[in-house]
């Protein structure tokens, strides 16, 4: 996202946000930016993006899918020497918003996610909070600090880590849960070169399926893959009386096939890239949360914006209207969360909008 083709195309999101919005605060930010973006530092413009794409997050299903969309640019912007400091500042108010709220939020019926970053999430239900995938967010600058990531690891009961790629699996915040005497499941290639897991880690074994009792919780692993060739667990977790599903990188869609024969999904939490249209037919989740989109340290072809997952959803609800019907879908940013259920106390209990509708 360099070059000519960036430039016009932020320029249209944001002339969007000011002609669709006119009359709101954003929409005025918006035209404020447009008229003075050439006479902004390079510094001051990216911060001015992403202070305009935050604030947005908060509006319509359509003022999301503009926000979303802007957002990627400032997050991509590599070539940008204030890029790491910008992302970092943004990450933080972002992240810092989330630890309060899962400390605070209870939850009455159902579930509440946060997204931490790429295929991080933490879910909590009324009487389980679960990290999948947690990771402090190493590209940029401002990452979650050690005592942030120790804070984190205390709120949670149990973390389950779908494989060993760096941008899913934190050995700092697996130190930090174990330190804590907090479970950790994670497949056996993780731990390589002879090393041993630290205490309070359990392995998920080289089995077609595993399923275990943890903390109260009923965990059941089931064997997919990544690229065919890599061991990706996608983690099936009862709580609550809800069913949550974490895929991680699993490109194998027979695994779902397996995993809906014995659990109906409350929440699909859906990586965008791996065939994300199918997986949902596969699966029919009855919510849907996409992750993975802007994980930076990937090379810019492999870094999926969150404009795709939108354009992706917006085609499965053409394809597969009924089903979209009856399924919420959620594309959140960095810290963001939405719920299915009742808040009793905490976080703004209303959802993020669904993008059922959206373009």
């Amino acid at each position: 996202m360099t070059g000519v083709n960036h430039s016009v195309s932020l320029t249209q999101h944001m002339s969007s946000i000011a002609s669709e919005f006119a009359g709101t605060t954003w929409g005025s930010q918006a035209e404020m930016l447009l008229r003075n973006q050439d006479r902004l530092g390079a510094k001051q413009l990216l911060y001015e993006q992403l202070y305009l794409a935050e604030m947005g997050l908060a509006s319509t299903p359509r003022g999301r899918a503009l926000s979303l969309s802007l957002l990627d640019y400032p997050l991509r912007a590599r070539y940008n020497r204030h890029w790491r400091s910008a992302v970092g500042a943004f990450y933080q108010r972002a992240l810092g918003r989330a630890l309060e709220e899962i400390a605070t939020t209870k939850i009455d019926t159902g579930w509440r996610v946060w997204k931490i970053y790429n295929m991080g999430f933490v879910v909590k239900t009324a009487n389980f909070t679960i990290g999948f995938d947690v990771h402090p967010g190493w590209v940029f600058q401002s990452p979650l600090s050690e005592h942030q990531q120790a804070t984190l690891a205390d709120m949670l009961d149990v973390l389950l880590i779908s494989h060993h790629h760096a941008d899913h699996f934190s050995p700092s915040f697996v130190e930090k849960m174990t330190a804590a005497r907090k479970p950790v499941i994670l497949p056996s290639p993780t731990w390589r070169n002879g090393t041993n897991p630290p205490a309070k880690t359990r392995y998920v074994q080289e089995a077609y399926e595993y399923h275990q009792m943890v903390k109260g919780l009923q965990i059941h692993t089931y064997l997919g893959a990544q690229w065919r060739v890599i061991r990706n667990a996608v983690h099936v977790v009862e709580a609550d009386g809800q069913v949550i599903v974490h895929p991680g990188d699993n490109e194998n869609l027979q695994t779902y096939d397996r995993i809906i024969q014995a659990h109906p999904v409350d929440l699909f939490l859906a990586n965008c890239w791996a065939d994300l249209e199918h997986s949902i037919k596969r699966v029919k989740p009855r919510a849907i949360v996409t992750g993975h989109e802007n994980e930076i340290s990937h090379p810019g072809r492999l870094c999926w914006p969150f404009s795709t997952s939108l354009q992706t959803l917006e085609r499965l609800r053409r394809s597969a209207p009924l089903l979209m019907k009856q399924t919420q879908a959620h594309v959140l940013s960095w810290g963001e969360s939405t719920g299915g259920g009742r808040v009793t106390e905490g976080v703004d209990q209303v959802a993020k909008p669904a993008f059922n509708s959206i373009i």
